[in-house]
């Protein structure tokens, strides 16, 4: 989440990111829009949030049930059934959609194209 989000930014300006509770920053947490080959461009990639612990559902360990007669009536008991039990891990996937522009600065000496739209989105974790 950008902190302070606009909806676009002058030459030299920066963008500060912060995840929600619970992620992780991967990356700088802040980037400037800088100038390359008479280009607005941003200082460095755009950051991603990622879950901060792995969100997968606990294991149970197999259960096993007998069933049968009780000893001493009819025949012996025998496994009727084995039922395991447990869960399969969870993935999250994370979207984070990052639309910025960057437009002139009119009070900045010479003249500077706007930097390019930048959409990010973050990698399924």
């Amino acid at each position: 989440m950008i902190q302070e989000k606009q909806d676009s930014y002058a030459y030299g300006q920066s963008v500060t990111y912060k995840c929600m509770e619970g992620f992780a920053l991967h990356g700088e947490s802040s980037i400037n829009c800088t100038v390359e080959d008479d280009q607005g461009v941003w200082s460095g990639p755009l950051p991603q949030c990622r879950a901060a612990k792995s969100t997968a559902v606990p294991r149970t360990s197999p259960r096993f049930h007998k069933t049968g007669t009780p000893k001493g009536r009819g025949s012996a008991p025998s496994v009727a059934s084995i039922i395991a039990s447990g869960c399969v891990p969870v993935t999250v996937i994370i979207c984070i959609i990052i639309l910025i522009k960057i437009s002139r600065d009119s009070g900045k000496s010479g003249s500077y194209s706007p930097c390019e739209d930048k959409t990010h989105r973050c990698d399924s974790l």
